[in-house]
């Protein structure tokens, strides 16, 4: 794995904030229909999240039953949101979501909500 070039604790801030953002996404895609405006403004806030997330270089988040795992380490957070965001991913059968600056990749997905966050991702 690539060096970070930004702190073990700022790495952890902005996985929690790429966590947050990812929970919003996948609760609002599914209340609402794509061209919903909060759709939208989810899919914005993780856009920007994710960039702030892997302005260091790459993150890459694997995901079990009730953790995030970075660096192979479970995220140290009290944000409940953490642990939602494990349980949201996990049931839709996704081990580990990649982040680099201009690329995402999501591994075993075949939820329509990951797929349009990660469109819109790519084409940022």
């Amino acid at each position: 794995m690539a060096q970070r070039t930004t702190s073990l604790a700022d790495t952890t801030r902005l996985t929690v904030a790429f966590a947050r953002a990812m929970t919003v996404g996948l609760r609002s895609w599914g209340f609402y229909p794509p061209e919903h405006p909060a759709v939208a403004m989810a899919v914005e806030r993780l856009v920007a999240a994710s960039r702030d997330a892997c302005s260091g270089g790459m993150l890459q988040v694997a995901v079990t039953p009730r953790a995030l795992l970075l660096d192979g380490l479970p995220l140290e957070s009290s944000d409940q949101a953490v642990i939602e965001c494990a349980e949201l991913l996990h049931n839709r059968d996704i081990l580990q979501i990649t982040v680099k600056i201009g690329r995402a990749h999501v591994l075993n997905s075949s939820h329509l909500g990951i797929s349009y966050a990660v469109f819109c991702l790519k084409k940022k």
